[in-house]
């Protein structure tokens, strides 16, 4: 099978841990020919959205990747938020793809998009990561970009879309309420992670704690992402201060962003089990999510925690409808710094919970977070 992936209506960069880096992944391991489609639009330094030039070039994992550059409308404000692209419907007839993942529904080259489908016998599948708490917060860009104009794309693209893929409930329901998708085209379709096999997880998890200096005995945390004032990063680090275990460690991998920084970094220093590690890379993070017991994120959501479901960390969340339906019952919330200390006081009186815990949720992840299974949405056709 010939699978398409379009990052046309979002930012596209090599070596993250994000959905369409590592679904394409796993189609080409499926044994499925795959090529990404995507703008010249990176995430630079962690901090901001720059450009690089238009290329064609094969990546790490064997995936042909073409970058095509926006077509100029007025300025680049302007381009930036039609999303038109030179030269798509050509890649599209030199590659004949039997799916099309369109990633992302706000695009005005969905309409190039469409066209081929029409004309050629293909699946083609959208999926949505927007929604109210992350596009569309100004009421020009909720009713506007969003409600008429991306709206109307979109529209005309249903007929030949045989899902609107949601990664979660807030974005099925911004589609729902905002684009007026109607519900028999909506399917809830979650982020997910690679499982690794036990010898190769267990290899993993001993080399990245001996180049850590951190022995099997101790009880690893990892909290981590572009770190603001919504992720309760100072709320975590003052709650693990009061809770003072010699077997804690706490790992912050990510960025401290300039809201936190100063505070942050005062809590890091003033407590030596805790280690600030910078940013790291898509397959760092892999293996630190490995070396660790539990992940913790107490503010907001991050695709990050389907990945430590799926290296069996046990994870402590926001009790979000998401999360809910991913952990249920199984699941540790947390909402204030006093619930996060209640937790790591309840965790250090009873350590042994904290495998248990783990294997409910690695349990979880092998049935609804695994790639594989995923990825095998794409190939069923229904």
């Amino acid at each position: 099978m010939r699978i398409l992936h379009c990052c046309l209506a979002c930012f596209y960069n090599e070596d993250y841990n994000y959905q369409e880096n590592l679904l394409p992944r796993q189609n080409k391991q499926d044994g499925h020919e795959v090529w990404i489609l995507a703008s010249t639009e990176v995430f630079q330094n962690n901090k901001e959205i720059g450009y690089i030039e238009p290329q064609t070039y094969t990546n790490k994992e064997g995936i042909k990747v073409v970058r095509v550059p926006y077509r100029r409308i007025f300025n680049d404000q302007i381009s930036h938020k039609i999303r038109s692209y030179k030269g798509v419907y050509s890649i599209l007839e030199e590659f004949e793809p039997d799916v099309i993942l369109f990633h992302g529904m706000g695009a005005w080259e969905l309409k190039n998009i469409v066209k081929y489908v029409k004309k050629n016998n293909v699946k083609l599948y959208i999926d949505n990561h927007s929604s109210l708490l992350n596009s569309g917060k100004s009421r020009l860009s909720r009713e506007i970009l969003h409600g008429i104009f991306y709206k109307n794309i979109l529209k005309r693209a249903l007929p030949v879309t045989e899902k609107i893929l949601c990664i979660a409930m807030d974005e099925y329901d911004m589609a729902k309420t905002v684009y007026r998708v109607p519900e028999d085209k909506l399917e809830l379709w979650p982020l997910g992670g690679t499982i690794y096999s036990d010898n190769e997880y267990d290899r993993r998890r001993h080399v990245c704690r001996k180049q850590l200096g951190i022995s099997e005995d101790k009880i690893i945390f990892l909290h981590s992402g572009k770190m603001d004032k919504l992720k309760k990063t100072c709320e975590l680090l003052s709650a693990f201060h009061e809770v003072s275990d010699g077997k804690f460690i706490l790992l912050i991998v990510g960025e401290l962003l300039q809201n936190i920084e100063a505070e942050a970094k005062k809590l890091i220093e003033a407590d030596r089990r805790i280690c600030y590690l910078g940013w790291k890379s898509g397959s760092e993070l892999y293996d630190l999510l490995m070396a660790a017991d539990i992940y913790i994120q107490p503010g907001n959501m991050s695709a990050t925690m389907q990945n430590a479901m799926c290296c069996r960390c046990a994870v402590v969340v926001q009790p979000t409808e998401i999360y809910k339906y991913f952990l249920g019952e199984d699941g540790i919330y947390v909402k204030t710094q006093e619930d996060i200390r209640r937790v790591l006081e309840d965790l250090s009186k009873n350590p042994e919970r904290i495998n248990e815990v783990r294997k409910k949720h690695f349990k979880r992840a092998c049935e609804v977070l695994d790639y594989k299974q995923i990825a095998a949405r794409l190939y069923e056709g229904r």
